[in-house]
């Protein structure tokens, strides 16, 4: 196939106007005496591949990563055409509903539904779809957006003639020229699969392409997409870091087309101590009976988060990487704490407290006993209920009750309470017993006080 090689049927062109991506971090470490200011907002960039044998067809990848340069998996990627005539595949079904799609030959906009598209972001945060041209000619500006809480969006243009799409090499360059990691989680223990990663893709120049770095101490840099032309190359963190050697906290990557031309990118990173902006620094549970929640919003934290605390048992907390809410649910009953200290940490590190304090309420009790006499000749039984309570008159279920009696056995000296908030046992008096009374307690959990009930024990006349 002669120099060119098996390349030339697929080459990856910049089209007319360069991508333009919203959103990124800075590259180089924070100056000494200032304090490190983390941008939250991610990347999104789009990258055209022209097929020469179908030139009325594009492939657009756009890849979105996080503000450190990692992927973004498992986001839906929207991209509209500015041309209503172009189709793009697969298509953004939400938008596209039916009532919003004229058949072709009517009035209006009869081809509104088919340049918008949507696709799914894989493990190396890429998200590819079609764009097939239609009749209308000229500059056509194609959007990209990632989901709305992310707020990222990019664009790019490309040419239109009556062949199909027209594509330049354009100015060679590397995307992103710049990635910050920040607090890494690399060692010898890390998990392979688990290590930090990004992607950096070549624009314009003449492929294949050739990527190397200077730091082999840092990181590996392996090729990645079509094969022989090596457009988009993984970098990966191997560490372990850090050691007292600051060199190894940068790296460059280089790359380099087939007529020689060099580009290069900077690698960083960084351990710098930063703390999470939470909701709320302290939160009270007064009255606690169990179930109370509060949701602790992170304002400006790098999902995935982590949180623990100093008393599991005083509570449980539920992370929502979505949202970036941690719930912290009181245990039922309460447990009395202040205060159960919660951290949460985000992906590069940064770290947030919040001090609980649970302050049980007290159960109200009514303890009752059926029958209330026993024949102490015969000897009997007694049900003894324990009715347990909020301050709303409400049960309260899962609460374990301590029973007693001074004359007698109970069928048990603990019992939770049910559904219905009732805890029952049986007293037994045996056959034989003098008259008299026998007197049962009963505990519920944070309180000092117990209730009690008499259950008279009589002795017939002969």
């Amino acid at each position: 196939m002669g120099r060119c090689g098996g390349w030339i049927k697929i080459i990856a062109l910049v089209l007319v106007t360069f991508l333009t991506s919203c959103g990124g971090t800075g590259g180089g470490p924070s100056d000494s005496g200032k304090p490190f200011v983390f941008e939250g907002r991610g990347r999104l960039s789009l990258i055209p591949q022209l097929k020469i044998e179908e030139p009325t067809v594009l492939t657009i990848i756009a890849t979105l990563l996080d503000p450190q340069g990692n992927p973004f998996r498992n986001q839906r990627v929207t991209f509209e055409a500015e041309f209503p005539d172009a189709t793009i595949v697969p298509a953004n079904t939400p938008q596209n509903i039916s009532l919003a799609c004229l058949p072709p030959g009517s009035s209006g906009n009869a081809t509104r539904c088919t340049n918008r598209g949507a696709a799914i972001t894989n493990d190396l945060g890429q998200a590819q779809v079609t764009v097939i041209a239609g009749l209308t000619l000229g500059s056509m500006r194609i959007t990209a957006e990632a989901p709305v809480n992310l707020n990222i969006s990019s664009a790019i243009s490309v040419n239109i003639t009556s062949q199909g799409f027209i594509g330049s090499q354009g100015l060679f360059g590397i995307l992103p020229t710049s990635v910050l990691f920040v607090n890494p989680l690399v060692g010898p223990e890390t998990d392979p699969n688990k290590l930090p990663f990004t992607i950096f893709t070549a624009v314009g120049g003449f492929p294949p392409y050739r990527w190397d770095h200077t730091n082999t101490k840092l990181g590996r840099i392996d090729p990645q997409g079509i094969p022989n032309i090596n457009q988009q190359a993984k970098y990966t963190l191997i560490g372990p870091i850090p050691v007292p050697d600051d060199e190894v906290l940068t790296d460059e990557v280089r790359i380099t087309d087939s007529r020689g031309n060099t580009r290069t990118a900077e690698v960083t990173v960084i351990f710098a101590t930063c703390t999470l902006q939470l909701s709320a620094a302290t939160i009270a549970f007064n009255g606690a009976f169990g179930g109370e929640t509060f949701d602790i919003r992170i304002l400006d934290g790098v999902p995935p988060f982590t949180a623990a605390h100093t008393f599991p048992a005083a509570g449980t907390l539920t992370v929502n990487n979505t949202t970036a809410v941690v719930t912290y649910t009181v245990e039922t009953p309460p447990l009395a704490v202040a205060p159960d200290n919660v951290l949460i940490r985000d992906s590069r590190g940064c770290v947030g407290t919040a001090a609980v304090t649970i302050v049980p309420g007290v159960a109200g009790i009514l303890l009752t006993a059926d029958p209330v006499t026993i024949n102490g000749v015969t000897g009997g039984t007694s049900t003894i209920t324990a009715f347990v309570f909020d301050n709303n008159n409400e049960p309260l279920a899962d609460y374990t009750i301590l029973f007693a009696t001074d004359l007698g056995t109970l069928s048990a000296a603990t019992v939770v309470t049910g559904a219905d908030g009732k805890a029952t046992v049986t007293l037994t008096i045996p056959a034989g017993t003098p008259a008299g009374e026998a007197t049962v307690a009963a505990l519920p959990p944070n309180s000092s006080t117990p209730a009690e009930v008499t259950v008279t024990i009589t002795e017939p006349a002969p």
